[in-house]
């Protein structure tokens, strides 16, 4: 297997947690060449991974929307001459564009769109952490996925390590917050998060660093405004290296279900997951060590796999009635403090 390619076009959470899979190709093949198919937004953070050795940009939601440029995609991919496959991203879109890409023997889930296309299907054990699920698909190729690596990873380059220490001078209270999400239902309410920085200062002498990405600045000056201890917010102030350096830093990260929880995993960083319309048994759930996740025990949750636009009831229970105080006990379990 000299040429190898690997199509993850999902959210930054998403190819988070299939860096395992990429550890695992690399040792499964050693002399192998192996190509991943991205969104372009994450390419500085990938091509830190040491095992893969070509990324390939599809960004299918932008300049390369549309069936021309899935063609001209598809000819890209040809030309790498491709031997094997490994899809952990269920699209039809996907499966089809391994399959008019000529590459002889395609990997992928038996529960993917045109699921057909693949030459090995792969079951996609719900019961599983994602990571376990990704892993899986190297059973095709009869190997065990249990005697492979399973945590996320991401490495930190020395520039990035520079910034993230301009922004946050040598301090071992910084507490992360990332009250953002992609999803509306994901995220917590603002008076939450306002609250609880307060308390995680006056309680356990924290200081509170507001993380997320672009556009989400409006939301982050609400909490900010509203809390009285003066949290430094960095939201959409930081590429997504100088993030992880950032993460790297913390002392705990509190956030919603969102990629931020994926890149603590990767760092090893103990992680607070808040959880509303969605559950941590979907397989999304935190992976470092001490990690704890706060969601409620109602009728109606979970209701969506993602989250959904509004709540389906019209009530949000399952975020308004988690209080600040009960995931501040959350944090203190982790850190062993008593509140």
């Amino acid at each position: 297997m000299n040429r190898i390619l690997v199509v993850q076009t999902a959210f930054l959470g998403d190819l988070i947690l299939t860096t395992p899979l990429f550890r695992a190709i690399k040792k499964i093949y050693p002399e192998g060449y192996l190509s991943v198919v991205i969104r372009p937004e994450y390419r500085e953070l990938m091509r830190a991974i040491p095992e893969i050795d070509e990324l390939i940009f599809y960004d299918k939601r932008g300049r390369e929307r549309g069936l021309l440029k899935f063609y001209n995609k598809i000819r890209e991919i040809r030309l790498r001459l491709a031997s094997l496959a490994i899809s952990p991203h269920r699209s039809a879109r996907t499966a089809l564009l391994l399959w008019q890409s000529h590459i002889p023997r395609r990997v992928g889930f038996a529960e993917a769109g045109l699921s057909f296309l693949y030459t090995d299907r792969v079951a996609r054990n719900m019961s599983l952490h994602e990571v376990d699920r990704n892993l899986s698909l190297i059973s095709a190729l009869e190997q065990d996925p249990g005697k492979f690596d399973r945590m996320p990873y991401l490495q930190v380059k020395e520039e990035w390590e520079k910034e993230a220490a301009i922004l946050l001078p040598p301090s071992p209270r910084f507490v992360g917050i990332a009250p953002s999400s992609v999803w509306p239902t994901k995220r917590w309410i603002p008076a939450g998060f306002s609250r609880l920085i307060d308390l995680l200062s006056e309680k356990l002498g924290l200081k509170a660093v507001i993380l997320g990405e672009p556009g989400a600045e409006p939301l982050a000056r609400e909490i900010a405004g509203q809390a009285k201890s003066e949290p430094i917010n960095l939201t959409g102030k930081t590429p997504l290296g100088v993030l992880t350096a950032v993460v790297s830093k913390l002392k705990l990260l509190v956030s919603n279900d969102s990629g931020l929880v994926h890149v603590a995993s990767a760092r090893n960083i103990p992680t607070v997951a808040i959880y509303g319309p969605t559950s941590p048994k979907f397989g999304y759930g935190p992976l470092s060590p001490g990690s704890r996740t706060v969601g409620l025990d109602l009728d109606c949750r979970p209701c969506h796999v993602h989250g959904p636009r509004e709540c389906p009831r019209g009530h949000f229970r399952c975020m308004k009635e988690i209080t600040p105080e009960q995931v501040l006990e959350t944090a203190g379990m982790i850190l062993n403090s008593k509140i």
